[in-house]
């Protein structure tokens, strides 16, 4: 495939889009299952709930690889995006639903709404309990501009992960007990392990804040440096492109569009796919195993983490060496993937992925009332619609566009210039989210 190094060239889209939408199922499947997971880990442990702690684990890295995306998503563009371009862009992108949503759940919290609480809500995601990672993000994007001014070298790469580490392990020592950092394993056996609660709850909140940016400077920062990474250090693999589509005629009424087009789709899939070199086919298969050994490292450590006598929540969170190396084989595998562009449907459904983050906990608890197992096939599909209707409204009416996330696409963050240069003025060109 000949093309220049940037995102959608290292980067299949279908595959990206399709671990996004899937990874945010995890995260809206692990908040509605809670209750489930917590229990696994007792002997009176049922078999929904074994199958909850699984997916828990399985979906536990969703964190870091948006982490990942985020940064990648702005990598090469330095030369063509200026830091006013990129700040209007995130800010009408991320800020206004953060707030919407972030209001919303304090309207119906239990404590009343203080002056200053938007900019806790804004700088802390202290409106619910997932926000933190839309702060966490934003700090990043703050620190944008001086960031991308870093040029890749292994070197700095390997001082951000042995900070990264340095820092957890620093960590794992000033909780309530030390915490296991990998299958069990302490630093020290100080403090009763049974005392550490669900959410890190009693712990100094600058715990929790570094244990965030230990593990997401580095992920961030690999995205933003993707490009020469796979560039220097030939991660990516190259493939035939694939096959354009036909338009040989047939006469009419000889068979339905739509079997003519699964007939032609098929037949392309199978010439692309009998084009791969056994080179292309073994390093797949390598990194897929990668992965899944990286699943079944994680999920031993979530064991492991319990079984020493650890509450299931804390045993199995995100922050944790196993979860990066299961994301670091994740990101393996998926630059191993051939580029693709997704359908219509699924950038849609990629698109609404924030807007799912944001408010899948209204629907938790509106649906308390029913079984967690239950719950889920219920909170998961609702979370999914009523993000794609407010999604489609806010491309159909601009000034709800603004408050969910589309100000850009509706044409709200242009200059005062641009407006005056008529409809031939366009913003810089964003494929990502």
């Amino acid at each position: 495939m000949q093309c220049t190094i940037d995102f959608w060239c290292i980067v299949s889209r279908l595959a990206t889009d399709l671990l996004r939408v899937f990874a945010v199922s995890c995260i809206v499947f692990n908040h509605v299952s809670w209750p489930l997971f917590v229990s696994s880990s007792g002997a009176s442990a049922g078999p929904l709930a074994h199958i909850a702690a699984i997916m828990n684990q399985l979906g536990k890295p969703s964190v870091l690889f948006f982490l990942f995306l985020s940064g990648v998503a702005f990598s090469g563009k330095k030369d063509n995006l200026s830091p006013a371009d990129f700040y209007r862009s995130r800010l009408l992108r991320i800020v206004p639903p953060f707030l919407v949503f972030s209001l919303i759940f304090s309207l119906y919290g239990p404590d009343p709404i203080h002056w200053y609480d938007p900019i806790l809500w804004i700088f802390a995601g202290s409106a619910q309990y997932h926000l933190y990672f839309v702060a966490v993000l934003l700090y990043l994007y703050i620190c944008y501009p001086l960031l991308r001014e870093i040029p890749y070298r292994p070197s700095y790469l390997l001082t951000l992960i042995g900070l990264g580490i340095a820092l957890h392990l620093i960590n794992s020592l000033r909780y309530q007990a030390a915490l296991p950092i990998f299958m069990g394993f302490r630093l020290t056996d100080m403090g009763s392990l049974q005392l550490e609660q669900p959410g890190a709850e009693g712990n100094p909140g600058s715990v929790i804040w570094l244990e965030y940016f230990a593990f997401a400077v580095p992920f961030f920062m690999a995205g933003l440096w993707l490009p020469e990474i796979v560039k220097r250090h030939g991660l990516a693999l190259y493939f035939p492109e694939f096959p354009a589509r036909t338009l040989a005629t047939e006469p009419k009424g000889s068979k339905s569009d739509l079997e003519k087009g699964v007939r032609e789709s098929a037949s392309r899939t199978l010439q692309f796919l009998r084009s791969f070199s056994a080179g292309n086919w073994f390093q797949l298969g390598f990194r897929l195993l990668l992965v899944a050994g990286g699943f079944l490292l994680v999920f031993n450590d979530f064991v492991a983490g319990y079984s020493a006598g650890l509450h299931p929540d804390p045993a199995g969170r995100v922050w944790r060496i196993s979860v990066a190396l299961y994301a670091v084989a994740l990101i393996l595998f998926l630059i191993a993937l051939p580029r693709a562009n997704s359908p219509l449907w699924l950038k849609k459904l990629s698109r609404a992925s924030f807007l799912v983050y944001l408010l899948h906990p209204i629907w938790i608890d509106a649906t308390r009332f029913l079984h967690p197992w239950y719950q889920t096939q219920v909170v998961i599909p609702l979370s999914w619609l009523s993000a794609l209707a407010l999604h489609e409204l806010a491309l159909a009416f601009p000034a709800l566009g603004l408050f969910m996330g589309e100000g850009e696409r509706v044409h709200l963050s242009r200059k005062p210039s641009e407006e005056k240069a008529g409809d031939s003025a366009t913003l810089p060109s964003r494929t990502e989210d």
